[in-house]
């Protein structure tokens, strides 16, 4: 369990491991029961993970959430240290080889027991030699098939009915005991001279239990594969780092155990363990984990690393920056297995059909065997009854939209695109245009100052400014009185206060004056009482004036001391180089795309022009309230990208926020899909992932509900024959494994992708 205490100490986060669920109905019945509690504000209960997260007032306990699950029919424990994600996933990898184990060894016993009962009932059918003995062999084998296989199946099934609730297993046990049952039946009737016309289902009894515990078996194996991303993205980080000790000697430590300030040593071919920055040396890095991007990237000291990239050449000295249990490559696994449990909104009207299917399949069936008995022939009603129970198992329902969406998430994060939730990926699959944020985004998000225009003369400005910029500024004026001197002075000052207003801004334009400042060797003053309006500038008090920096209509910016403008900042930005080929890209696979800025409309157009961008689609001089009325008219089939404070409003109100994994926290907090190396490059992998991830769910949702439809009137009117049971059981296993295999085929269809993306970079 793990306990995580937000906003103030109101609420909590709890995590549970709980066992027995089987189908979308046990989870979906679990949620219900867990929502209902009081101080419960949100559950989410996944049966292919085993998994319950449990968002609640503070004071709920564990244990009250725990006895809650308990008491509805399944067994539930706490998970401790759940926010270290390398626990959590071998936990999870835990259950899922345990359930895999046991449907294997089911599966393996349930054949075993079926297939010879078959070859002899058939032989000595054919052979006109069919006698008691026979019978009583088939007794024998299934009830050995009703003990070592369906005993599973009966303790899930009154483990719920015990708390007056139903699940998938309910109607497998019904339907393997009424087959059982009647052929028992059968069997003593015949042996005092009765029904002796009659044949008996006991193989059909063993079969559909070894063919249901077969597309069990199938449905293990490949949800322990979709779930691999996870375990594939912990593995980057080594498990082993080389610590730098005070004396200068190295010492091997677990990564898990490195501190924050601890400097570790990467040697070439080996991967950093920890996100830092580098203090010695520089090296060619592999970081296509966070930026998606298959070519090295140059490293040298001063430049931030993260845990999981791949260092080709060099060594390097690299001080950590975190603890070995939060580097950004665990925030990541932890995000990516918080989304492969959660629902997509596509999958809740499934959810919502499977949780009450059983009850009315119950009716179905009840209704099926009476019919039949009025017509005259209860044999038959009872196994068209039989054939119904089985046959209408509703596990295919459940596994249609969290396999893909285990594949989808898995898949996007190993090409640096962190999908919070399967909402997000579902809706970025149904977007039709594109909006980006200009700077930072579209482009390099380090502009340069290239002109600053004086509006008054220095004497009027500054008449009462004494500190110790304009000193050190008249010292290497050197007393000079000429107009040029004066000039060159009010540039210095105007530079010197424009850097002070911005220092404390983390917006793009205030870092360009800093650096056109440092380079410069400018003295910047200090600042105080620092006050930003997003999308129009900041103001502060500088020696005692108020100074601000505003956002202009004919240039960049302007600085106004004491409400007066006195110079006027232009700053040129240049395009990203990924930029253009991510639009045309864009534009390849028929979306639309437009520029949303707080920019100068001039400015906007040259750069949607060198991007690809049409005239039309581009909006400038945006607030974030403006930019807040052009994205809802959009609707929710758009989906906007940025990377500043002044977007973390738009990013929320879109369709679909996308976040620059290098742009500001609040930016990446208020999206719902993070780019994690801040480059556009992977936008269009995005799209193409969500939009072959939704048309999986669709697809599987199609399989589910085909078969269900389909057969269950087949089996109602007997129309599957003889051996009805046995048929609708194979059904039932083939809608399960049609499911499962189109998730195999999109998770190796997304990864061949991928591969063949790397070649080509």
């Amino acid at each position: 369990m793990t306990h995580e205490t937000t906003n103030q100490s109101t609420s909590s986060t709890h995590v549970l491991r709980i066992d027995g669920m089987h189908c979308a109905g046990c989870s979906a019945a679990i949620t219900q029961e867990l929502q209902s509690q009081p101080g419960v504000r949100k559950a989410i209960v996944d049966h292919l993970s085993g998994m319950a997260t449990v968002e609640t007032e503070a004071f709920v306990t564990d244990q009250k959430l725990v006895d809650v699950v308990v008491g509805s029919g399944y067994q539930a424990q706490r998970m401790d240290a759940i926010v270290d994600p390398v626990l959590m996933q071998a936990e999870a990898e835990r259950a899922q080889s345990r359930a895999e184990l046991l449907w294997r060894r089911r599966s393996q016993i349930g054949f075993a027991l079926w297939i010879p009962m078959e070859a002899l009932h058939w032989i000595t059918m054919s052979q006109h030699i069919h006698n008691s003995a026979v019978d009583s062999a088939l007794l024998i084998g299934s009830t050995l098939s009703m003990v070592l296989v369906g005993s599973g199946f009966w303790r899930s099934a009154w483990s719920v009915l015990r708390v007056w609730r139903t699940n998938m297993d309910v109607l497998i046990a019904l339907g393997a005991t009424t087959a059982y049952v009647a052929s028992l039946v059968i069997f003593i009737a015949q042996r005092v001279g009765a029904l002796q016309d009659q044949s008996t289902w006991f193989s059909e009894a063993a079969a559909l239990l070894a063919i249901i515990s077969l597309g069990h078996w199938f449905e293990a194996k490949a949800t322990k594969s979709a779930g691999a991303a996870v375990r594939e993205l912990l593995e980057l980080q080594p498990e082993k780092a080389e610590r730098i000790n005070s004396d200068g000697v190295g010492e091997f430590i677990q990564s898990q155990d490195i501190r924050a300030a601890d400097l570790i040593m990467v040697r070439p071919g080996g991967r950093v363990p920890i996100d830092g920055a580098i203090e010695v040396g520089e090296a060619d890095l592999d970081e296509s984990v966070m930026t998606g991007e298959p070519l090295p990237v140059r490293r040298t000291v001063g430049e931030r690393v993260s845990a999981g990239t791949m260092c080709f050449s060099g060594m390097l000295h690299v001080r950590a920056a975190t603890t070995g249990r939060e580097t950004s490559l665990s925030r990541i696994a932890r995000l990516v297995q918080h989304a492969q449990t959660s629902r997509p909104p596509i999958q809740r009207m499934a959810d919502r059909v499977a949780a009450v299917f059983v009850p009315l399949v119950l009716v179905i069936a009840a209704a099926t065997a009476i019919g039949w008995g009025v017509a005259g022939s209860w044999p038959t009603g009872i196994m068209a009854a039989t054939a119904v129970l089985i046959i209408s198992c509703p596990c295919a329902l459940g596994l249609a939209g969290p396999m893909a969406v285990m594949v989808g998430t898995g898949e996007a994060s190993l090409r640096g695109i962190l999908i919070k939730d399967a909402a997000a990926l579902e809706r970025a699959g149904r977007i039709a245009t594109i909006l980006f944020d200009k700077t930072g985004t579209l482009t390099k998000g380090e502009p340069v100052v290239t002109n600053i225009e004086l509006l008054v003369a220095v004497e009027t400005s500054y008449a009462q400014t004494q500190n110790a910029t304009s000193q050190n500024i008249h010292s290497q004026a050197q007393g000079s009185a000429s107009s040029a001197s004066r000039a060159a002075l009010s540039m210095s000052q105007a530079l010197a206060l424009a850097a002070a207003v911005e220092s404390a801004s983390e917006h793009p334009i205030a870092r360009a004056i800093q650096r056109r400042a440092a380079q410069e060797h400018v003295v910047v003053p200090a600042a105080t009482r620092f006050e930003s309006t997003p999308g129009l500038g900041v103001r502060a008090n500088v020696n005692g004036q108020s100074v601000e920096m505003r956002r202009d209509a004919s240039a960049s910016c302007v600085l106004l001391i004491e409400g007066a403008v006195v110079a006027r900042f232009t700053l040129a930005d240049s395009l990203r180089i990924e930029a253009r080929k991510v639009v045309q890209s864009l534009h390849g696979g028929g979306m639309r795309t437009g520029l949303i800025t707080g920019d100068r409309r001039a400015e906007a157009l040259r750069i949607a022009q060198e991007c690809g961008i049409d005239d039309d689609m581009v909006t400038a001089d945006a607030t974030p309230e403006s930019k807040l009325h052009v994205i809802r008219g959009y609707g929710e089939r758009a989906m906007m990208v940025g990377d500043g404070v002044n977007d973390s409003a738009a990013l929320a109100a879109a369709g679909l926020g996308v976040a620059m994994g290098g742009g500001t926290s609040i930016a990446s907090e208020s999206a719902s899909i993070v780019l994690v190396g801040g480059t556009l490059s992977s936008l269009p992998a995005l799209i193409d992932i969500s939009k072959a991830t939704l048309r999986c769910m669709r697809q599987n949702l199609f399989l589910a509900f085909v078969y269900n439809v389909v057969a269950i009137p087949l089996a109602a009117f007997a129309l599957l024959g003889a051996y009805g049971p046995a048929i609708a059981a194979a059904a039932m296993a083939c809608s399960d494994i049609s499911v499962v295999g189109n998730a195999a085929r999109l998770k190796w269809s997304l990864k061949r992708a991928r591969m063949r993306a790397g070649r080509v970079g």
